[in-house]
């Protein structure tokens, strides 16, 4: 039987010849099925263990190389025009404040749908903050963020984005998709790879920051521009020059 939300509980897992302990909350999504659990502590040789079974590598330098969190798998489910629906997919990249994900499912930003984690079996309300249509396949790039963190689906606030491409240097003139906490979405022509770090510049604001791109989905715009992820190096303080939400 689940536990209350907010009840300390120590989870241990055995996977591979290995085992793994750490110390829990009980989160509020709670089902017939069992219970959600965030982690709360973690000792260095678990946390080891289970990134070594999610396939992240350890102890690497963040400023040199970074290897975003790609290919869990992921159950959405919610309604759209066409009824209700349940669809199994795999996160592109994983964010603290959500995920982007590929979805047949017409989904519309603002809507809430919820996420189940096949791995863990913990499941969380997500609000939908951006769709992407994609020509291929019939998907659509779909950015997703949990309930308890306050993005804002901000678009157009006016960036110049700078660094070297394969072609050379460039500085290019964009806006934002959707503001994150500690990042954004953004279309862009230069040809960027995910890992390399650019130059971001409000142009409102005048702040300046450099940025990793951690995702990129090619000639997903109207003008065969890419959609890119990307995050702060480090955290900064107001860059977008809006009032955060409370």
């Amino acid at each position: 039987m689940p536990f209350p939300k907010g009840t300390e509980v120590i989870v241990r897992i055995r996977h591979s010849g290995a085992d793994f302990a750490a110390t829990g909350d009980v989160t509020n999504n709670i089902t017939s099925e069992g219970m959600g659990v965030e982690f709360i502590q973690i000792a260095p040789k678990d946390r080891a263990i289970m990134e070594s079974w999610l396939g992240l590598t350890t102890g690497r330098d963040k400023a040199s190389s970074y290897e975003p969190l790609q290919g869990i798998p992921i159950t959405v489910s919610g309604q759209s025009y066409r009824g209700d629906f349940s669809e199994d997919a795999e996160t592109e990249i994983v964010i603290d404040e959500g995920a982007l994900l590929h979805l047949s499912a017409p989904v519309s930003a603002g809507q809430v749908v919820r996420l189940k984690n096949r791995l863990t079996r913990m499941e969380q309300n997500c609000r939908v903050l951006f769709v992407d249509p994609i020509k291929q396949g019939k998907l659509s790039l779909v950015a997703v963020g949990f309930l308890e963190h306050r993005q804002q689906s901000i678009r157009g606030i006016p960036i110049t984005v700078s660094g070297q491409s394969s072609t050379g240097e460039f500085s290019e003139e964009t806006e934002t998709q959707i503001v994150m906490h500690n990042g954004a979405l953004l279309h862009l022509s230069a040809p960027v790879s995910a890992g390399q770090v650019v130059q971001v510049k409000n142009r409102l604001t005048r702040m300046e920051r450099n940025r990793r791109v951690l995702f990129v989905d090619s000639k997903s715009g109207q003008d065969k521009s890419s959609l890119l992820a990307v995050e702060f190096l480090e955290p900064v303080q107001n860059f977008w020059g809006i009032k955060q939400k409370s």
